[in-house]
């Protein structure tokens, strides 16, 4: 892996600014595979940009998961589409395909003139840029900045495999190259085993020899997985996990990686819930030598059933910066001795919800 140190991005209201500047600098192709539009300010700012670049001659194609952007509605998409937008919906609701409705599209890459990228936790919604009445503050997560081409070549492939699967108008591949980060593209597996992403998470695991910090927005792992962490932490390994708190966007969930604390924490996992506001980060450093960014979070949906991208980036820098980043994350977050016993069976019930998120 060459090593590669792409611009971190800790807010989404900076990484709209960010990719909004480069859509409007576009002078040939945006490509944008994402799970999250919503209706709302934010992406109405986003739309204007996207009119725009198309009215101008500028080649834009968007793959959105419908199951996690259709309440933009279809009105929305039309005027998009009129303007000269090309969008396509990732598994639209259709009885015919209905087996496989519940198999989307997570992946969040944005692809402009095939000189810059984007990649990380940030989907298109108003509590990603400003606090919402649901939420206390904006919500809390990290982006990527990418200007390494090798890297880019693969960001763009990865999107364009997701475009192309549901739209007629087919998008070539570019040629691979062998610089820049290792991209991994994760499908879902057969039956229930572990997805690329989950192996490459339990393989890092394996390899690590001194600190392991995750920060993940959901958290319900396999079996396979939660033995991994309990394996590391044995051996000696410090492994810190950061997890979502009080304004969790879905409880049940978050209930149900609760589910795990009581052995984790015996093993030596150090846990902690953040605090201000909904966590939606997906950041992993090995050894402060190596990092996994992307789309991929640990829970059952991406290791088991969505489509996920993710990097890795060596680069003893870059995992310095991303510390520092989980360190002040850490001081605006409580951390967990110890399970209350009059909450676990709540908790195991609830694990069953993490089949669903």
């Amino acid at each position: 892996m060459a090593q590669l140190d792409p611009a971190i991005i800790p807010s989404g209201h900076e990484a709209y600014t960010r990719m909004l500047s480069d859509i409007t600098a576009a002078k040939r192709e945006v490509v944008y595979a994402n799970f999250c539009f919503l209706p709302g300010k934010s992406f109405n700012r986003l739309a204007d940009a996207l009119t725009t670049a198309a009215k101008r001659g500028v080649e834009v194609y968007i793959v959105a998961d419908w199951y996690g952007s259709s309440a933009l509605g279809e009105k929305r998409v039309a005027k998009l589409r009129a303007a000269g937008v090309q969008w396509t919906w990732f598994r639209p609701k259709r009885w015919r395909t209905i087996a496989s409705y519940n198999r989307r599209m997570h992946k969040k890459l944005l692809i402009v003139d095939r000189r810059v990228a984007y990649t990380g936790g940030v989907g298109w919604a108003d509590f990603w840029e400003r606090p919402t009445v649901e939420y206390p503050a904006a919500w809390r997560d990290t982006h990527f900045r990418i200007t390494d081409s090798g890297t880019i070549t693969a960001m763009y492939n990865s999107a364009i495999d997701s475009w192309n699967k549901f739209s007629g108008h087919k998008l070539t591949p570019l040629k691979t190259a062998l610089t820049g980060a290792k991209i991994l593209n994760s499908v879902p597996p057969r039956l229930h085993r572990l997805s690329p992403a989950g192996r490459q998470f339990a393989d890092s695991l394996d390899l690590a020899r001194t600190a392991v910090k995750i920060t993940t927005a959901y958290f319900g792992p396999s079996r396979s997985l939660r033995q991994a962490l309990i394996r590391t932490a044995k051996r000696g390994v410090k492994v810190e996990l950061l997890l979502n708190g009080p304004h969790a966007s879905h409880e049940i969930a978050a209930q149900a990686g609760r589910a795990y604390y009581d052995q984790l924490l015996k093993a030596g996992v150090q846990i902690y819930e953040y605090q201000p506001t909904k966590l939606h980060a997906k950041l992993m450093t090995i050894d402060g030598r190596q990092a996994i960014i992307g789309s991929a979070n640990w829970n059952f949906r991406s290791l088991h059933h969505d489509q996920e991208c993710n990097l890795t980036v060596a680069s003893a820098d870059f995992c310095r910066q991303l510390d520092r980043q989980f360190e002040a994350d850490k001081r605006q977050s409580a951390r967990i001795t110890e399970v209350d016993p009059s909450q676990i069976w709540k908790q195991r019930l609830s694990s069953l919800g993490r089949y669903f998120f």
